[in-house]
């Protein structure tokens, strides 16, 4: 179409932000496209300079991941955009404008490393951004290659997803508490309804890792299922709108479930309502059922990144993409020490 060969500003000239010529979401992403495409060019034409020498000698920089500011992102990108396809630029910067940042999700103590790849898929594929997982008694594990089936296509998924998620691990329940805290979440934890918890039994877990978990549980108290302070409710009847910080949902053990301790802090608890005798979803089906019931709210509308966290989310990604990003972060004086 002609309208994504022009420029943003020639098509704001042409019809005015209100005009419903740009008020669909086809048209926006025309635009946005447009001006993705037209940044893109842009650092390409300030790289032809640079290896011109017309650019003089930029700043030198060593600093450490966690300590790079949004200007110090924005020239990774720029440095590392230009040796990725233009295409892979592009379809980054458009998954990155819908993100849902205000979505967190929680997962406590999986055991099953196909539990956690299926999770992960779906988390991204929602647009989520932020997964917190604690490890408190057992470690958070992907499909290794010889688990997956015989064309790794499970742990390549499971890999991928990963890539463009900000894993937050934790050694305990309590750190994963007061870092929600921290970020004003309120946290709703995935429970039982009050009648079937008085008639709920779990089987034995079966396998070597399924013992040592139960053994650690026991020893932590958090073998025996507790009520959350609040009754759950079905998950559809939870008021996601009432924090503007946002929300997170949480999901603990397959068999033993959400800690106690995590049930006791959260603001309220959760089921998914069910109508056969079947007493629980798996994690992972339960995942992505909560996540479409919270988005359907309507409380997490997607492409509520400010720009210093898309800059910064591009930055890291490029990192992982462009093979060669050291030595080209050196062109333009980064240094990152613990990369």
């Amino acid at each position: 179409m002609l309208a994504s060969l022009l420029l943003p500003s020639t098509l704001s000239s042409i019809a005015p932000a209100s005009s419903p010529l740009l008020s669909s979401p086809r048209a926006r992403a025309l635009v946005s496209m447009s001006t993705d495409r037209l940044l893109y060019h842009q650092r390409v034409d300030e790289m032809a300079r640079r290896k011109q020498g017309l650019l003089g000698t930029p700043e030198k920089r060593v600093l450490e991941l966690r300590k790079a500011k949004p200007d110090d992102w924005r020239r990774v990108a720029s440095a590392l955009s230009p040796h990725a396809a233009e295409r892979r630029v592009l379809r980054l910067q458009a998954a990155l404008r819908q993100r849902r940042s205000r979505l967190h999700l929680v997962l406590e103590n999986l055991i099953d490393p196909r539990n956690a790849a299926a999770v992960l898929r779906a988390a991204e594929a929602c647009g989520l951004q932020h997964v917190h997982v604690v490890e408190a008694v057992t470690d958070f594990k992907l499909p290794g290659v010889a688990e997956a089936s015989s064309s790794t296509a499970e742990f390549e998924a499971a890999a991928e997803a990963l890539r463009w998620l900000t894993l937050h691990k934790y050694s305990s329940t309590r750190d994963c508490v007061d870092r929600l805290q921290q970020l004003g979440l309120q946290v709703f934890a995935s429970d039982c309804r009050a009648e079937d918890a008085q008639e709920s039994s779990y089987a034995p877990v079966v396998g070597e890792d399924a013992i040592v978990l139960g053994d650690a549980l026991e020893r932590s108290g958090r073998n025996t299922a507790s009520p959350s302070k609040v009754q759950a409710l079905p998950i559809d009847q939870l008021d996601f709108g009432a924090c503007p910080a946002g929300s997170a949902l949480v999901f603990g053990n397959e068999r033993r479930g959400v800690s106690r301790q995590l049930l006791e802090s959260a603001s309220g608890s959760f089921y998914l309502p069910m109508s056969g005798l079947t007493q629980s979803f798996n994690v992972s089906v339960a995942v992505v059922m909560s996540l479409y019931t919270a988005i359907a709210s309507g409380a997490f509308p997607e492409g509520d990144l400010t720009p210093d966290q898309q800059d910064e989310l591009l930055g890291r990604w490029l990192l992982r993409d462009v093979k060669a990003a050291r030595p080209l972060l050196m062109e333009v004086g980064i240094e990152f020490v613990d990369f």
